[in-house]
């Protein structure tokens, strides 16, 4: 979902810009800086996710992802302050059915930010032959 995310934000990232700005959350500017890096961190975790690389720290930069997209969704609904979340770019979405993809999919972060906190205390720490 990442990647589907992060790919339809950069399709266009003034919608994105405007999208984020709808959100009465932050200024115009920071919207816009928001709009060009939160894209590529998405795209960059979702490799990181899909490919296995770096599995602990992709978990648990998708599980902290996903806790802002509540919290700021959540914060919004409250608010009354949007009608489409922009959270797949130019894919629409309404809030509240993202709201609850986002809590189904930190719960799959959840889960694999502690599979992976098992999986590295089990493997055993690298020791040089000559120490043991």
């Amino acid at each position: 979902m990442l990647l589907l995310a992060g790919y339809s934000k950069l399709l266009d990232p003034a919608t994105f810009q405007l999208a984020i700005f709808d959100y009465k959350i932050v200024s115009f500017g920071l919207a816009g800086i928001t709009a060009a890096y939160l894209p590529a961190i998405e795209l960059v975790v979702g490799f990181a996710l899909l490919f296995r690389l770096a599995p602990l720290g992709s978990a648990i930069m998708a599980t902290a992802l996903y806790a802002l997209f509540i919290f700021v969704l959540s914060f919004a609904l409250l608010k009354g302050t949007v009608t489409e979340c922009g959270c797949f770019g130019i894919l629409s979405l309404s809030p509240a059915f993202s709201l609850a993809l986002d809590v189904c999919l930190l719960c799959l972060a959840v889960l694999t930010t502690i599979t992976e906190i098992r999986f590295f205390s089990r493997t055993p720490a690298y020791t040089h032959p000559e120490t043991v």
